[in-house]
């Protein structure tokens, strides 16, 4: 297991070497991402747990649906033009989706980083 650990990097390599005292960070890291993924497990299990079927079973689309569809409804009895609607419908998609796509860019590095200069 220590091998396939070492070869996908979860284990840095400087650390075994150097008795652990290149890599000072890794300690406190180590803790901090075993905290966490205490508490986001717990979080999960308590929310899986507490949560109503109503919220997480199979009916859970319905009060969605019928919410949506009643919408619709209201707004064609009230002489919205149906193309007008449904390219208001999709506009609500295709708005977050253009901003996602239009901010990757940032999360682009415009250089690889050096690591072995820090």
């Amino acid at each position: 297991m220590a091998i396939v650990l070492a070869a996908t990097g979860l284990v840095p390599m400087a650390n075994l070497v150097t008795e652990g005292h290149y890599l000072k960070w890794w300690g406190p890291a180590v803790r901090q991402w075993i905290v966490w993924a205490v508490i986001i497990t717990i979080a999960a299990l308590l929310l899986a747990r507490l949560l109503p079927i109503f919220f997480v079973g199979p009916a859970a689309g319905v009060p969605a649906d019928r919410i949506s569809r009643r919408a619709i409804g209201h707004l064609l009895d009230r002489g919205v033009d149906p193309r007008a609607l449904m390219a208001a419908c999709g506009l609500v998609a295709l708005v977050p989706a253009a901003f996602w796509a239009s901010v990757q860019a940032a999360f682009r590095r415009a250089e690889p980083r050096d690591t072995a200069a820090a």
